[in-house]
């Protein structure tokens, strides 16, 4: 027995065709369930009839591609990412999509796509260029401060306009002025949706958020709020446009000991508390056992258990106790003679 591993679209075409063998459908209406050609639907129908449902895998399975590099550029291209850019990782949008078109929105600013081969060449080319490319150029040239990589600027955008930039065919300077109504830090800011909990309390960046209770803060228990972050670190809540009351609870700060130890005024309150422990002698309670007059046996080796066993252990306490009277009495303990 043969298994054939088929993707989800072949097993498709194997019942479409199989159709078509029994004259349920006909070949345009299998080309029209499969989006394929009536030409291309007989291609396939010959080879179902010839090999059968595994006529139907593709034949490029398993085999490289015609556009792949040799095996040895993959080897020296790993090497050298190993060996130079070990901490280099991929760059995703995310989020970050969806809060560009909020603030192109609120400043009100038409988003113009590329809806050409053209443009979106050149567009997606940029982005490939730009995505974190400074960031890996500092660390390719050692820089390591503020300083430094304002100075190392000049260069690389000199060198980067050299290399990508396009005289545009209208130099005329599109920019508008802001309005009275353009808030920069408002459309700026990062913002994202919570829910409130029934304890008036949200979570994000791994911080906890906590509605101060209020009037207008009470009601929106289960209800959702969108949280404000701005570029200078500031937080907001608001609901439906309505600042809301809040305090905020840092989940990723900690409290180490040598925050504690340079503390000198909690130093010594916490030497003079376990002081004060150290004088008080312990308080022993006794149970309810202990009060009717039990006495517990003490831990250590048993007793015996059996009756021979008790009975020698009796006797043996026995001669201890008169051999110790007759001691007390200057009498002597040997044995009576026999008649």
């Amino acid at each position: 027995m043969t298994v054939v591993s088929m993707s989800r679209d072949e097993l498709d075409r194997v019942q479409v065709l199989r159709d078509v063998v029994l004259e349920r459908i006909a070949v345009a209406e299998a080309a029209q369930l499969l989006r394929l050609t009536r030409r291309h639907v007989f291609r396939l129908l010959r080879r179902y009839h010839e090999r059968g449902a595994s006529g139907l895998v593709s034949q490029k399975r398993g085999k490289p591609s015609n556009r792949s590099y040799p095996a040895v550029v993959r080897t020296q291209a790993l090497a050298l990412i190993r060996a130079n850019y070990p901490d280099f990782g991929p760059t995703t949008g995310g989020n970050g999509m969806t809060q560009f078109g909020r603030a192109l929105d609120q400043l009100n600013i038409d988003i113009i796509c590329a809806n050409v081969p053209q443009a979106k060449g050149r567009v997606e080319r940029a982005n490939g260029t730009l995505q974190d490319r400074l960031v890996k150029e500092l660390r390719l040239a050692g820089i390591s401060s503020i300083e430094a990589g304002n100075a190392f600027l000049p260069a690389f955008m000199e060198n980067f306009n050299r290399r990508f930039a396009k005289a545009p065919f209208n130099d005329k300077d599109l920019h508008r002025r802001l309005s009275g109504e353009d808030d920069i830090d408002e459309a700026f800011a990062r913002q994202e949706e919570r829910t409130v909990s029934q304890s008036l309390t949200l979570q994000y960046d791994k911080m906890l958020f906590i509605l101060e209770p209020a009037p207008v803060t009470r009601p929106l228990a289960r209800q959702r709020v969108t949280i404000f972050n701005y570029p200078d670190g500031r937080y907001a809540i608001r609901h439906q446009g309505l600042a809301l009351p809040h305090r905020v609870f840092d989940k990723k700060q900690r409290v180490t000991h040598t925050a504690i130890v340079e503390n000198k005024r909690l130093s010594e309150a916490l030497a003079w508390v376990k002081a004060r422990q150290d004088e008080i002698r312990p308080v022993r309670t006794k149970t309810n056992s202990q009060a009717g007059g039990y006495i517990p046996r003490p831990k250590g080796r048993r007793g015996p258990t059996s009756f021979s066993g008790r009975h020698a252990a009796a006797e043996k306490a026995s001669r201890t106790a008169s051999a110790g009277a007759a001691a007390k009495h200057g009498l002597s303990a040997a044995p009576a003679e026999t008649p």
